[in-house]
């Protein structure tokens, strides 16, 4: 238990997080309470980095919430033993010549002892500091009820905020809005894309994932599609990576030139575009925790391959859609079965019940949502 009163003047705080977009905006809650508890300490992230890697990693979205004064890399997955050794020794130089201070483990859990403990020693032993949230990721990652069914999960950003709260000897607030902060020229971008679509507003659809055990099939995303455009006179715009380009083409197409590409746009942009939209729809994926971040409702649609409610969105305001089937928590990238049943079982009627079931109990000011009074939690 830490008093951060307590702490020497100019005691580093660290913060250890790896991951891609999705694990980083789920760590956003704990990261902004640690900066509250250490309102004037130096805060400064430990991430790795991969090279060639075409997916944002932790420090392109930490950099935008404001906490982290610099982050220390690593290169993860060196082609030789001495080279990493070579780069995690660089890492232990910088962090005793910063100065010794707490590190909050920001893993997920159901970590690997054997990695866990390779960490302790590193950032205990090697960089001297005081390594918190062990337990955490210590935590068993699937538990299964009386039926063996897997039982549903605290959300995995709730976690992470628990596990700091525990380690600091005061109350802190979670926080789940003003995560990030987009820039001013995204700011710019959002409102003059936006301008376009006059009175109209406008659905974010985030329609691929780099797993494919993740993916709705497209052409339902296309009839929700249009039910958005023509029963709800909305703007659909398809946000992803700058790899998913075809996908937003092949939907636009499927709408007949209605809506936006938007993949590929920095996530800067993505964020600020979100914050104006009345909802978001898709699958699984970072675009989503994006979404979230900013404000939006979301209908997250989701495999079976995890145990649910581990990845729900921040927030209470989103419809969570998920097909229960036996081999739930295979933790595959690709389905065994080959068509992915537990998305086959989400039908595109569930997915506008939710369209409408938000429409109904949300209101839209100036195309931001200022009033979010829906929540559930759907399987069907």
């Amino acid at each position: 238990m830490i008093r951060p009163h307590e702490l020497k003047p100019g005691t580093p705080i660290y913060v250890f997080s790896v991951g891609h977009l999705g694990d980083s905006l789920v760590a956003l809650p704990a990261v902004h309470a640690i900066r509250e508890a250490f309102p004037d300490s130096e805060i400064i992230l430990v991430s790795d980095k991969v090279p060639g890697e075409q997916y944002l990693m932790s420090w392109e979205v930490f950099r935008l919430s404001g906490v982290f004064s610099r982050a220390l890399h690593y290169t993860a997955m060196n082609r030789s033993l001495f080279s990493s050794l070579l780069e995690l020794s660089g890492t232990a130089y910088k962090m005793r010549r910063l100065g010794s201070g707490p590190l909050f483990y920001l893993i997920n859990d159901g970590a690997k002892s054997s990695m866990v403990g390779r960490h302790k020693f590193f950032f205990e032993s090697l960089c001297g500091s005081q390594m918190l949230g062990v337990s955490n990721a210590l935590n068993p990652y699937f538990e299964k009820g009386p039926d063996g069914r897997l039982l549903p999960q605290q959300p995995r950003y709730r976690r992470l905020f628990d596990m700091v709260q525990s380690n600091i000897e005061r109350t802190l607030s979670f926080k789940s809005d003003s995560l990030i902060h987009p820039d001013a020229s995204a700011q710019i971008f959002a409102k003059h894309l936006m301008q376009s679509g006059s009175d109209r507003e406008f659905v974010a659809f985030g329609a691929w994932s780099k797993m494919p055990c993740k993916r709705w099939p497209l052409e339902r995303f296309a009839e929700v599609g249009r039910f958005c455009i023509t029963d709800r006179n909305m703007i659909p715009l398809v946000l992803g990576g700058a790899n998913e380009g075809s996908v937003g083409e092949e939907l636009i197409e499927e709408w007949n030139g209605e809506g936006i590409n938007l993949c590929g746009t920095s996530l800067s942009e993505s964020a600020e575009v979100l914050r104006r939209c009345r909802l978001y729809i898709g699958n699984d994926t970072g675009t989503m925790h994006l979404a979230a971040t900013m404000g939006v409702p979301c209908i997250g649609i989701f495999s079976s391959r995890d145990a649910p409610g581990r990845w729900d969105p921040i927030g209470h305001d989103h419809v969570i859609l998920r097909h229960w089937v036996p081999c739930e928590g295979c933790m595959l990238e690709t389905c065994r079965h080959g068509d992915t049943p537990c998305l086959q079982g989400i039908t595109v009627d569930k997915v506008v019940e939710g369209v409408i079931s938000l429409f109904q109990h949300n209101s839209v000011s100036d195309r931001k949502l200022v009033a979010r009074a829906y929540s559930c939690y759907r399987k069907s």
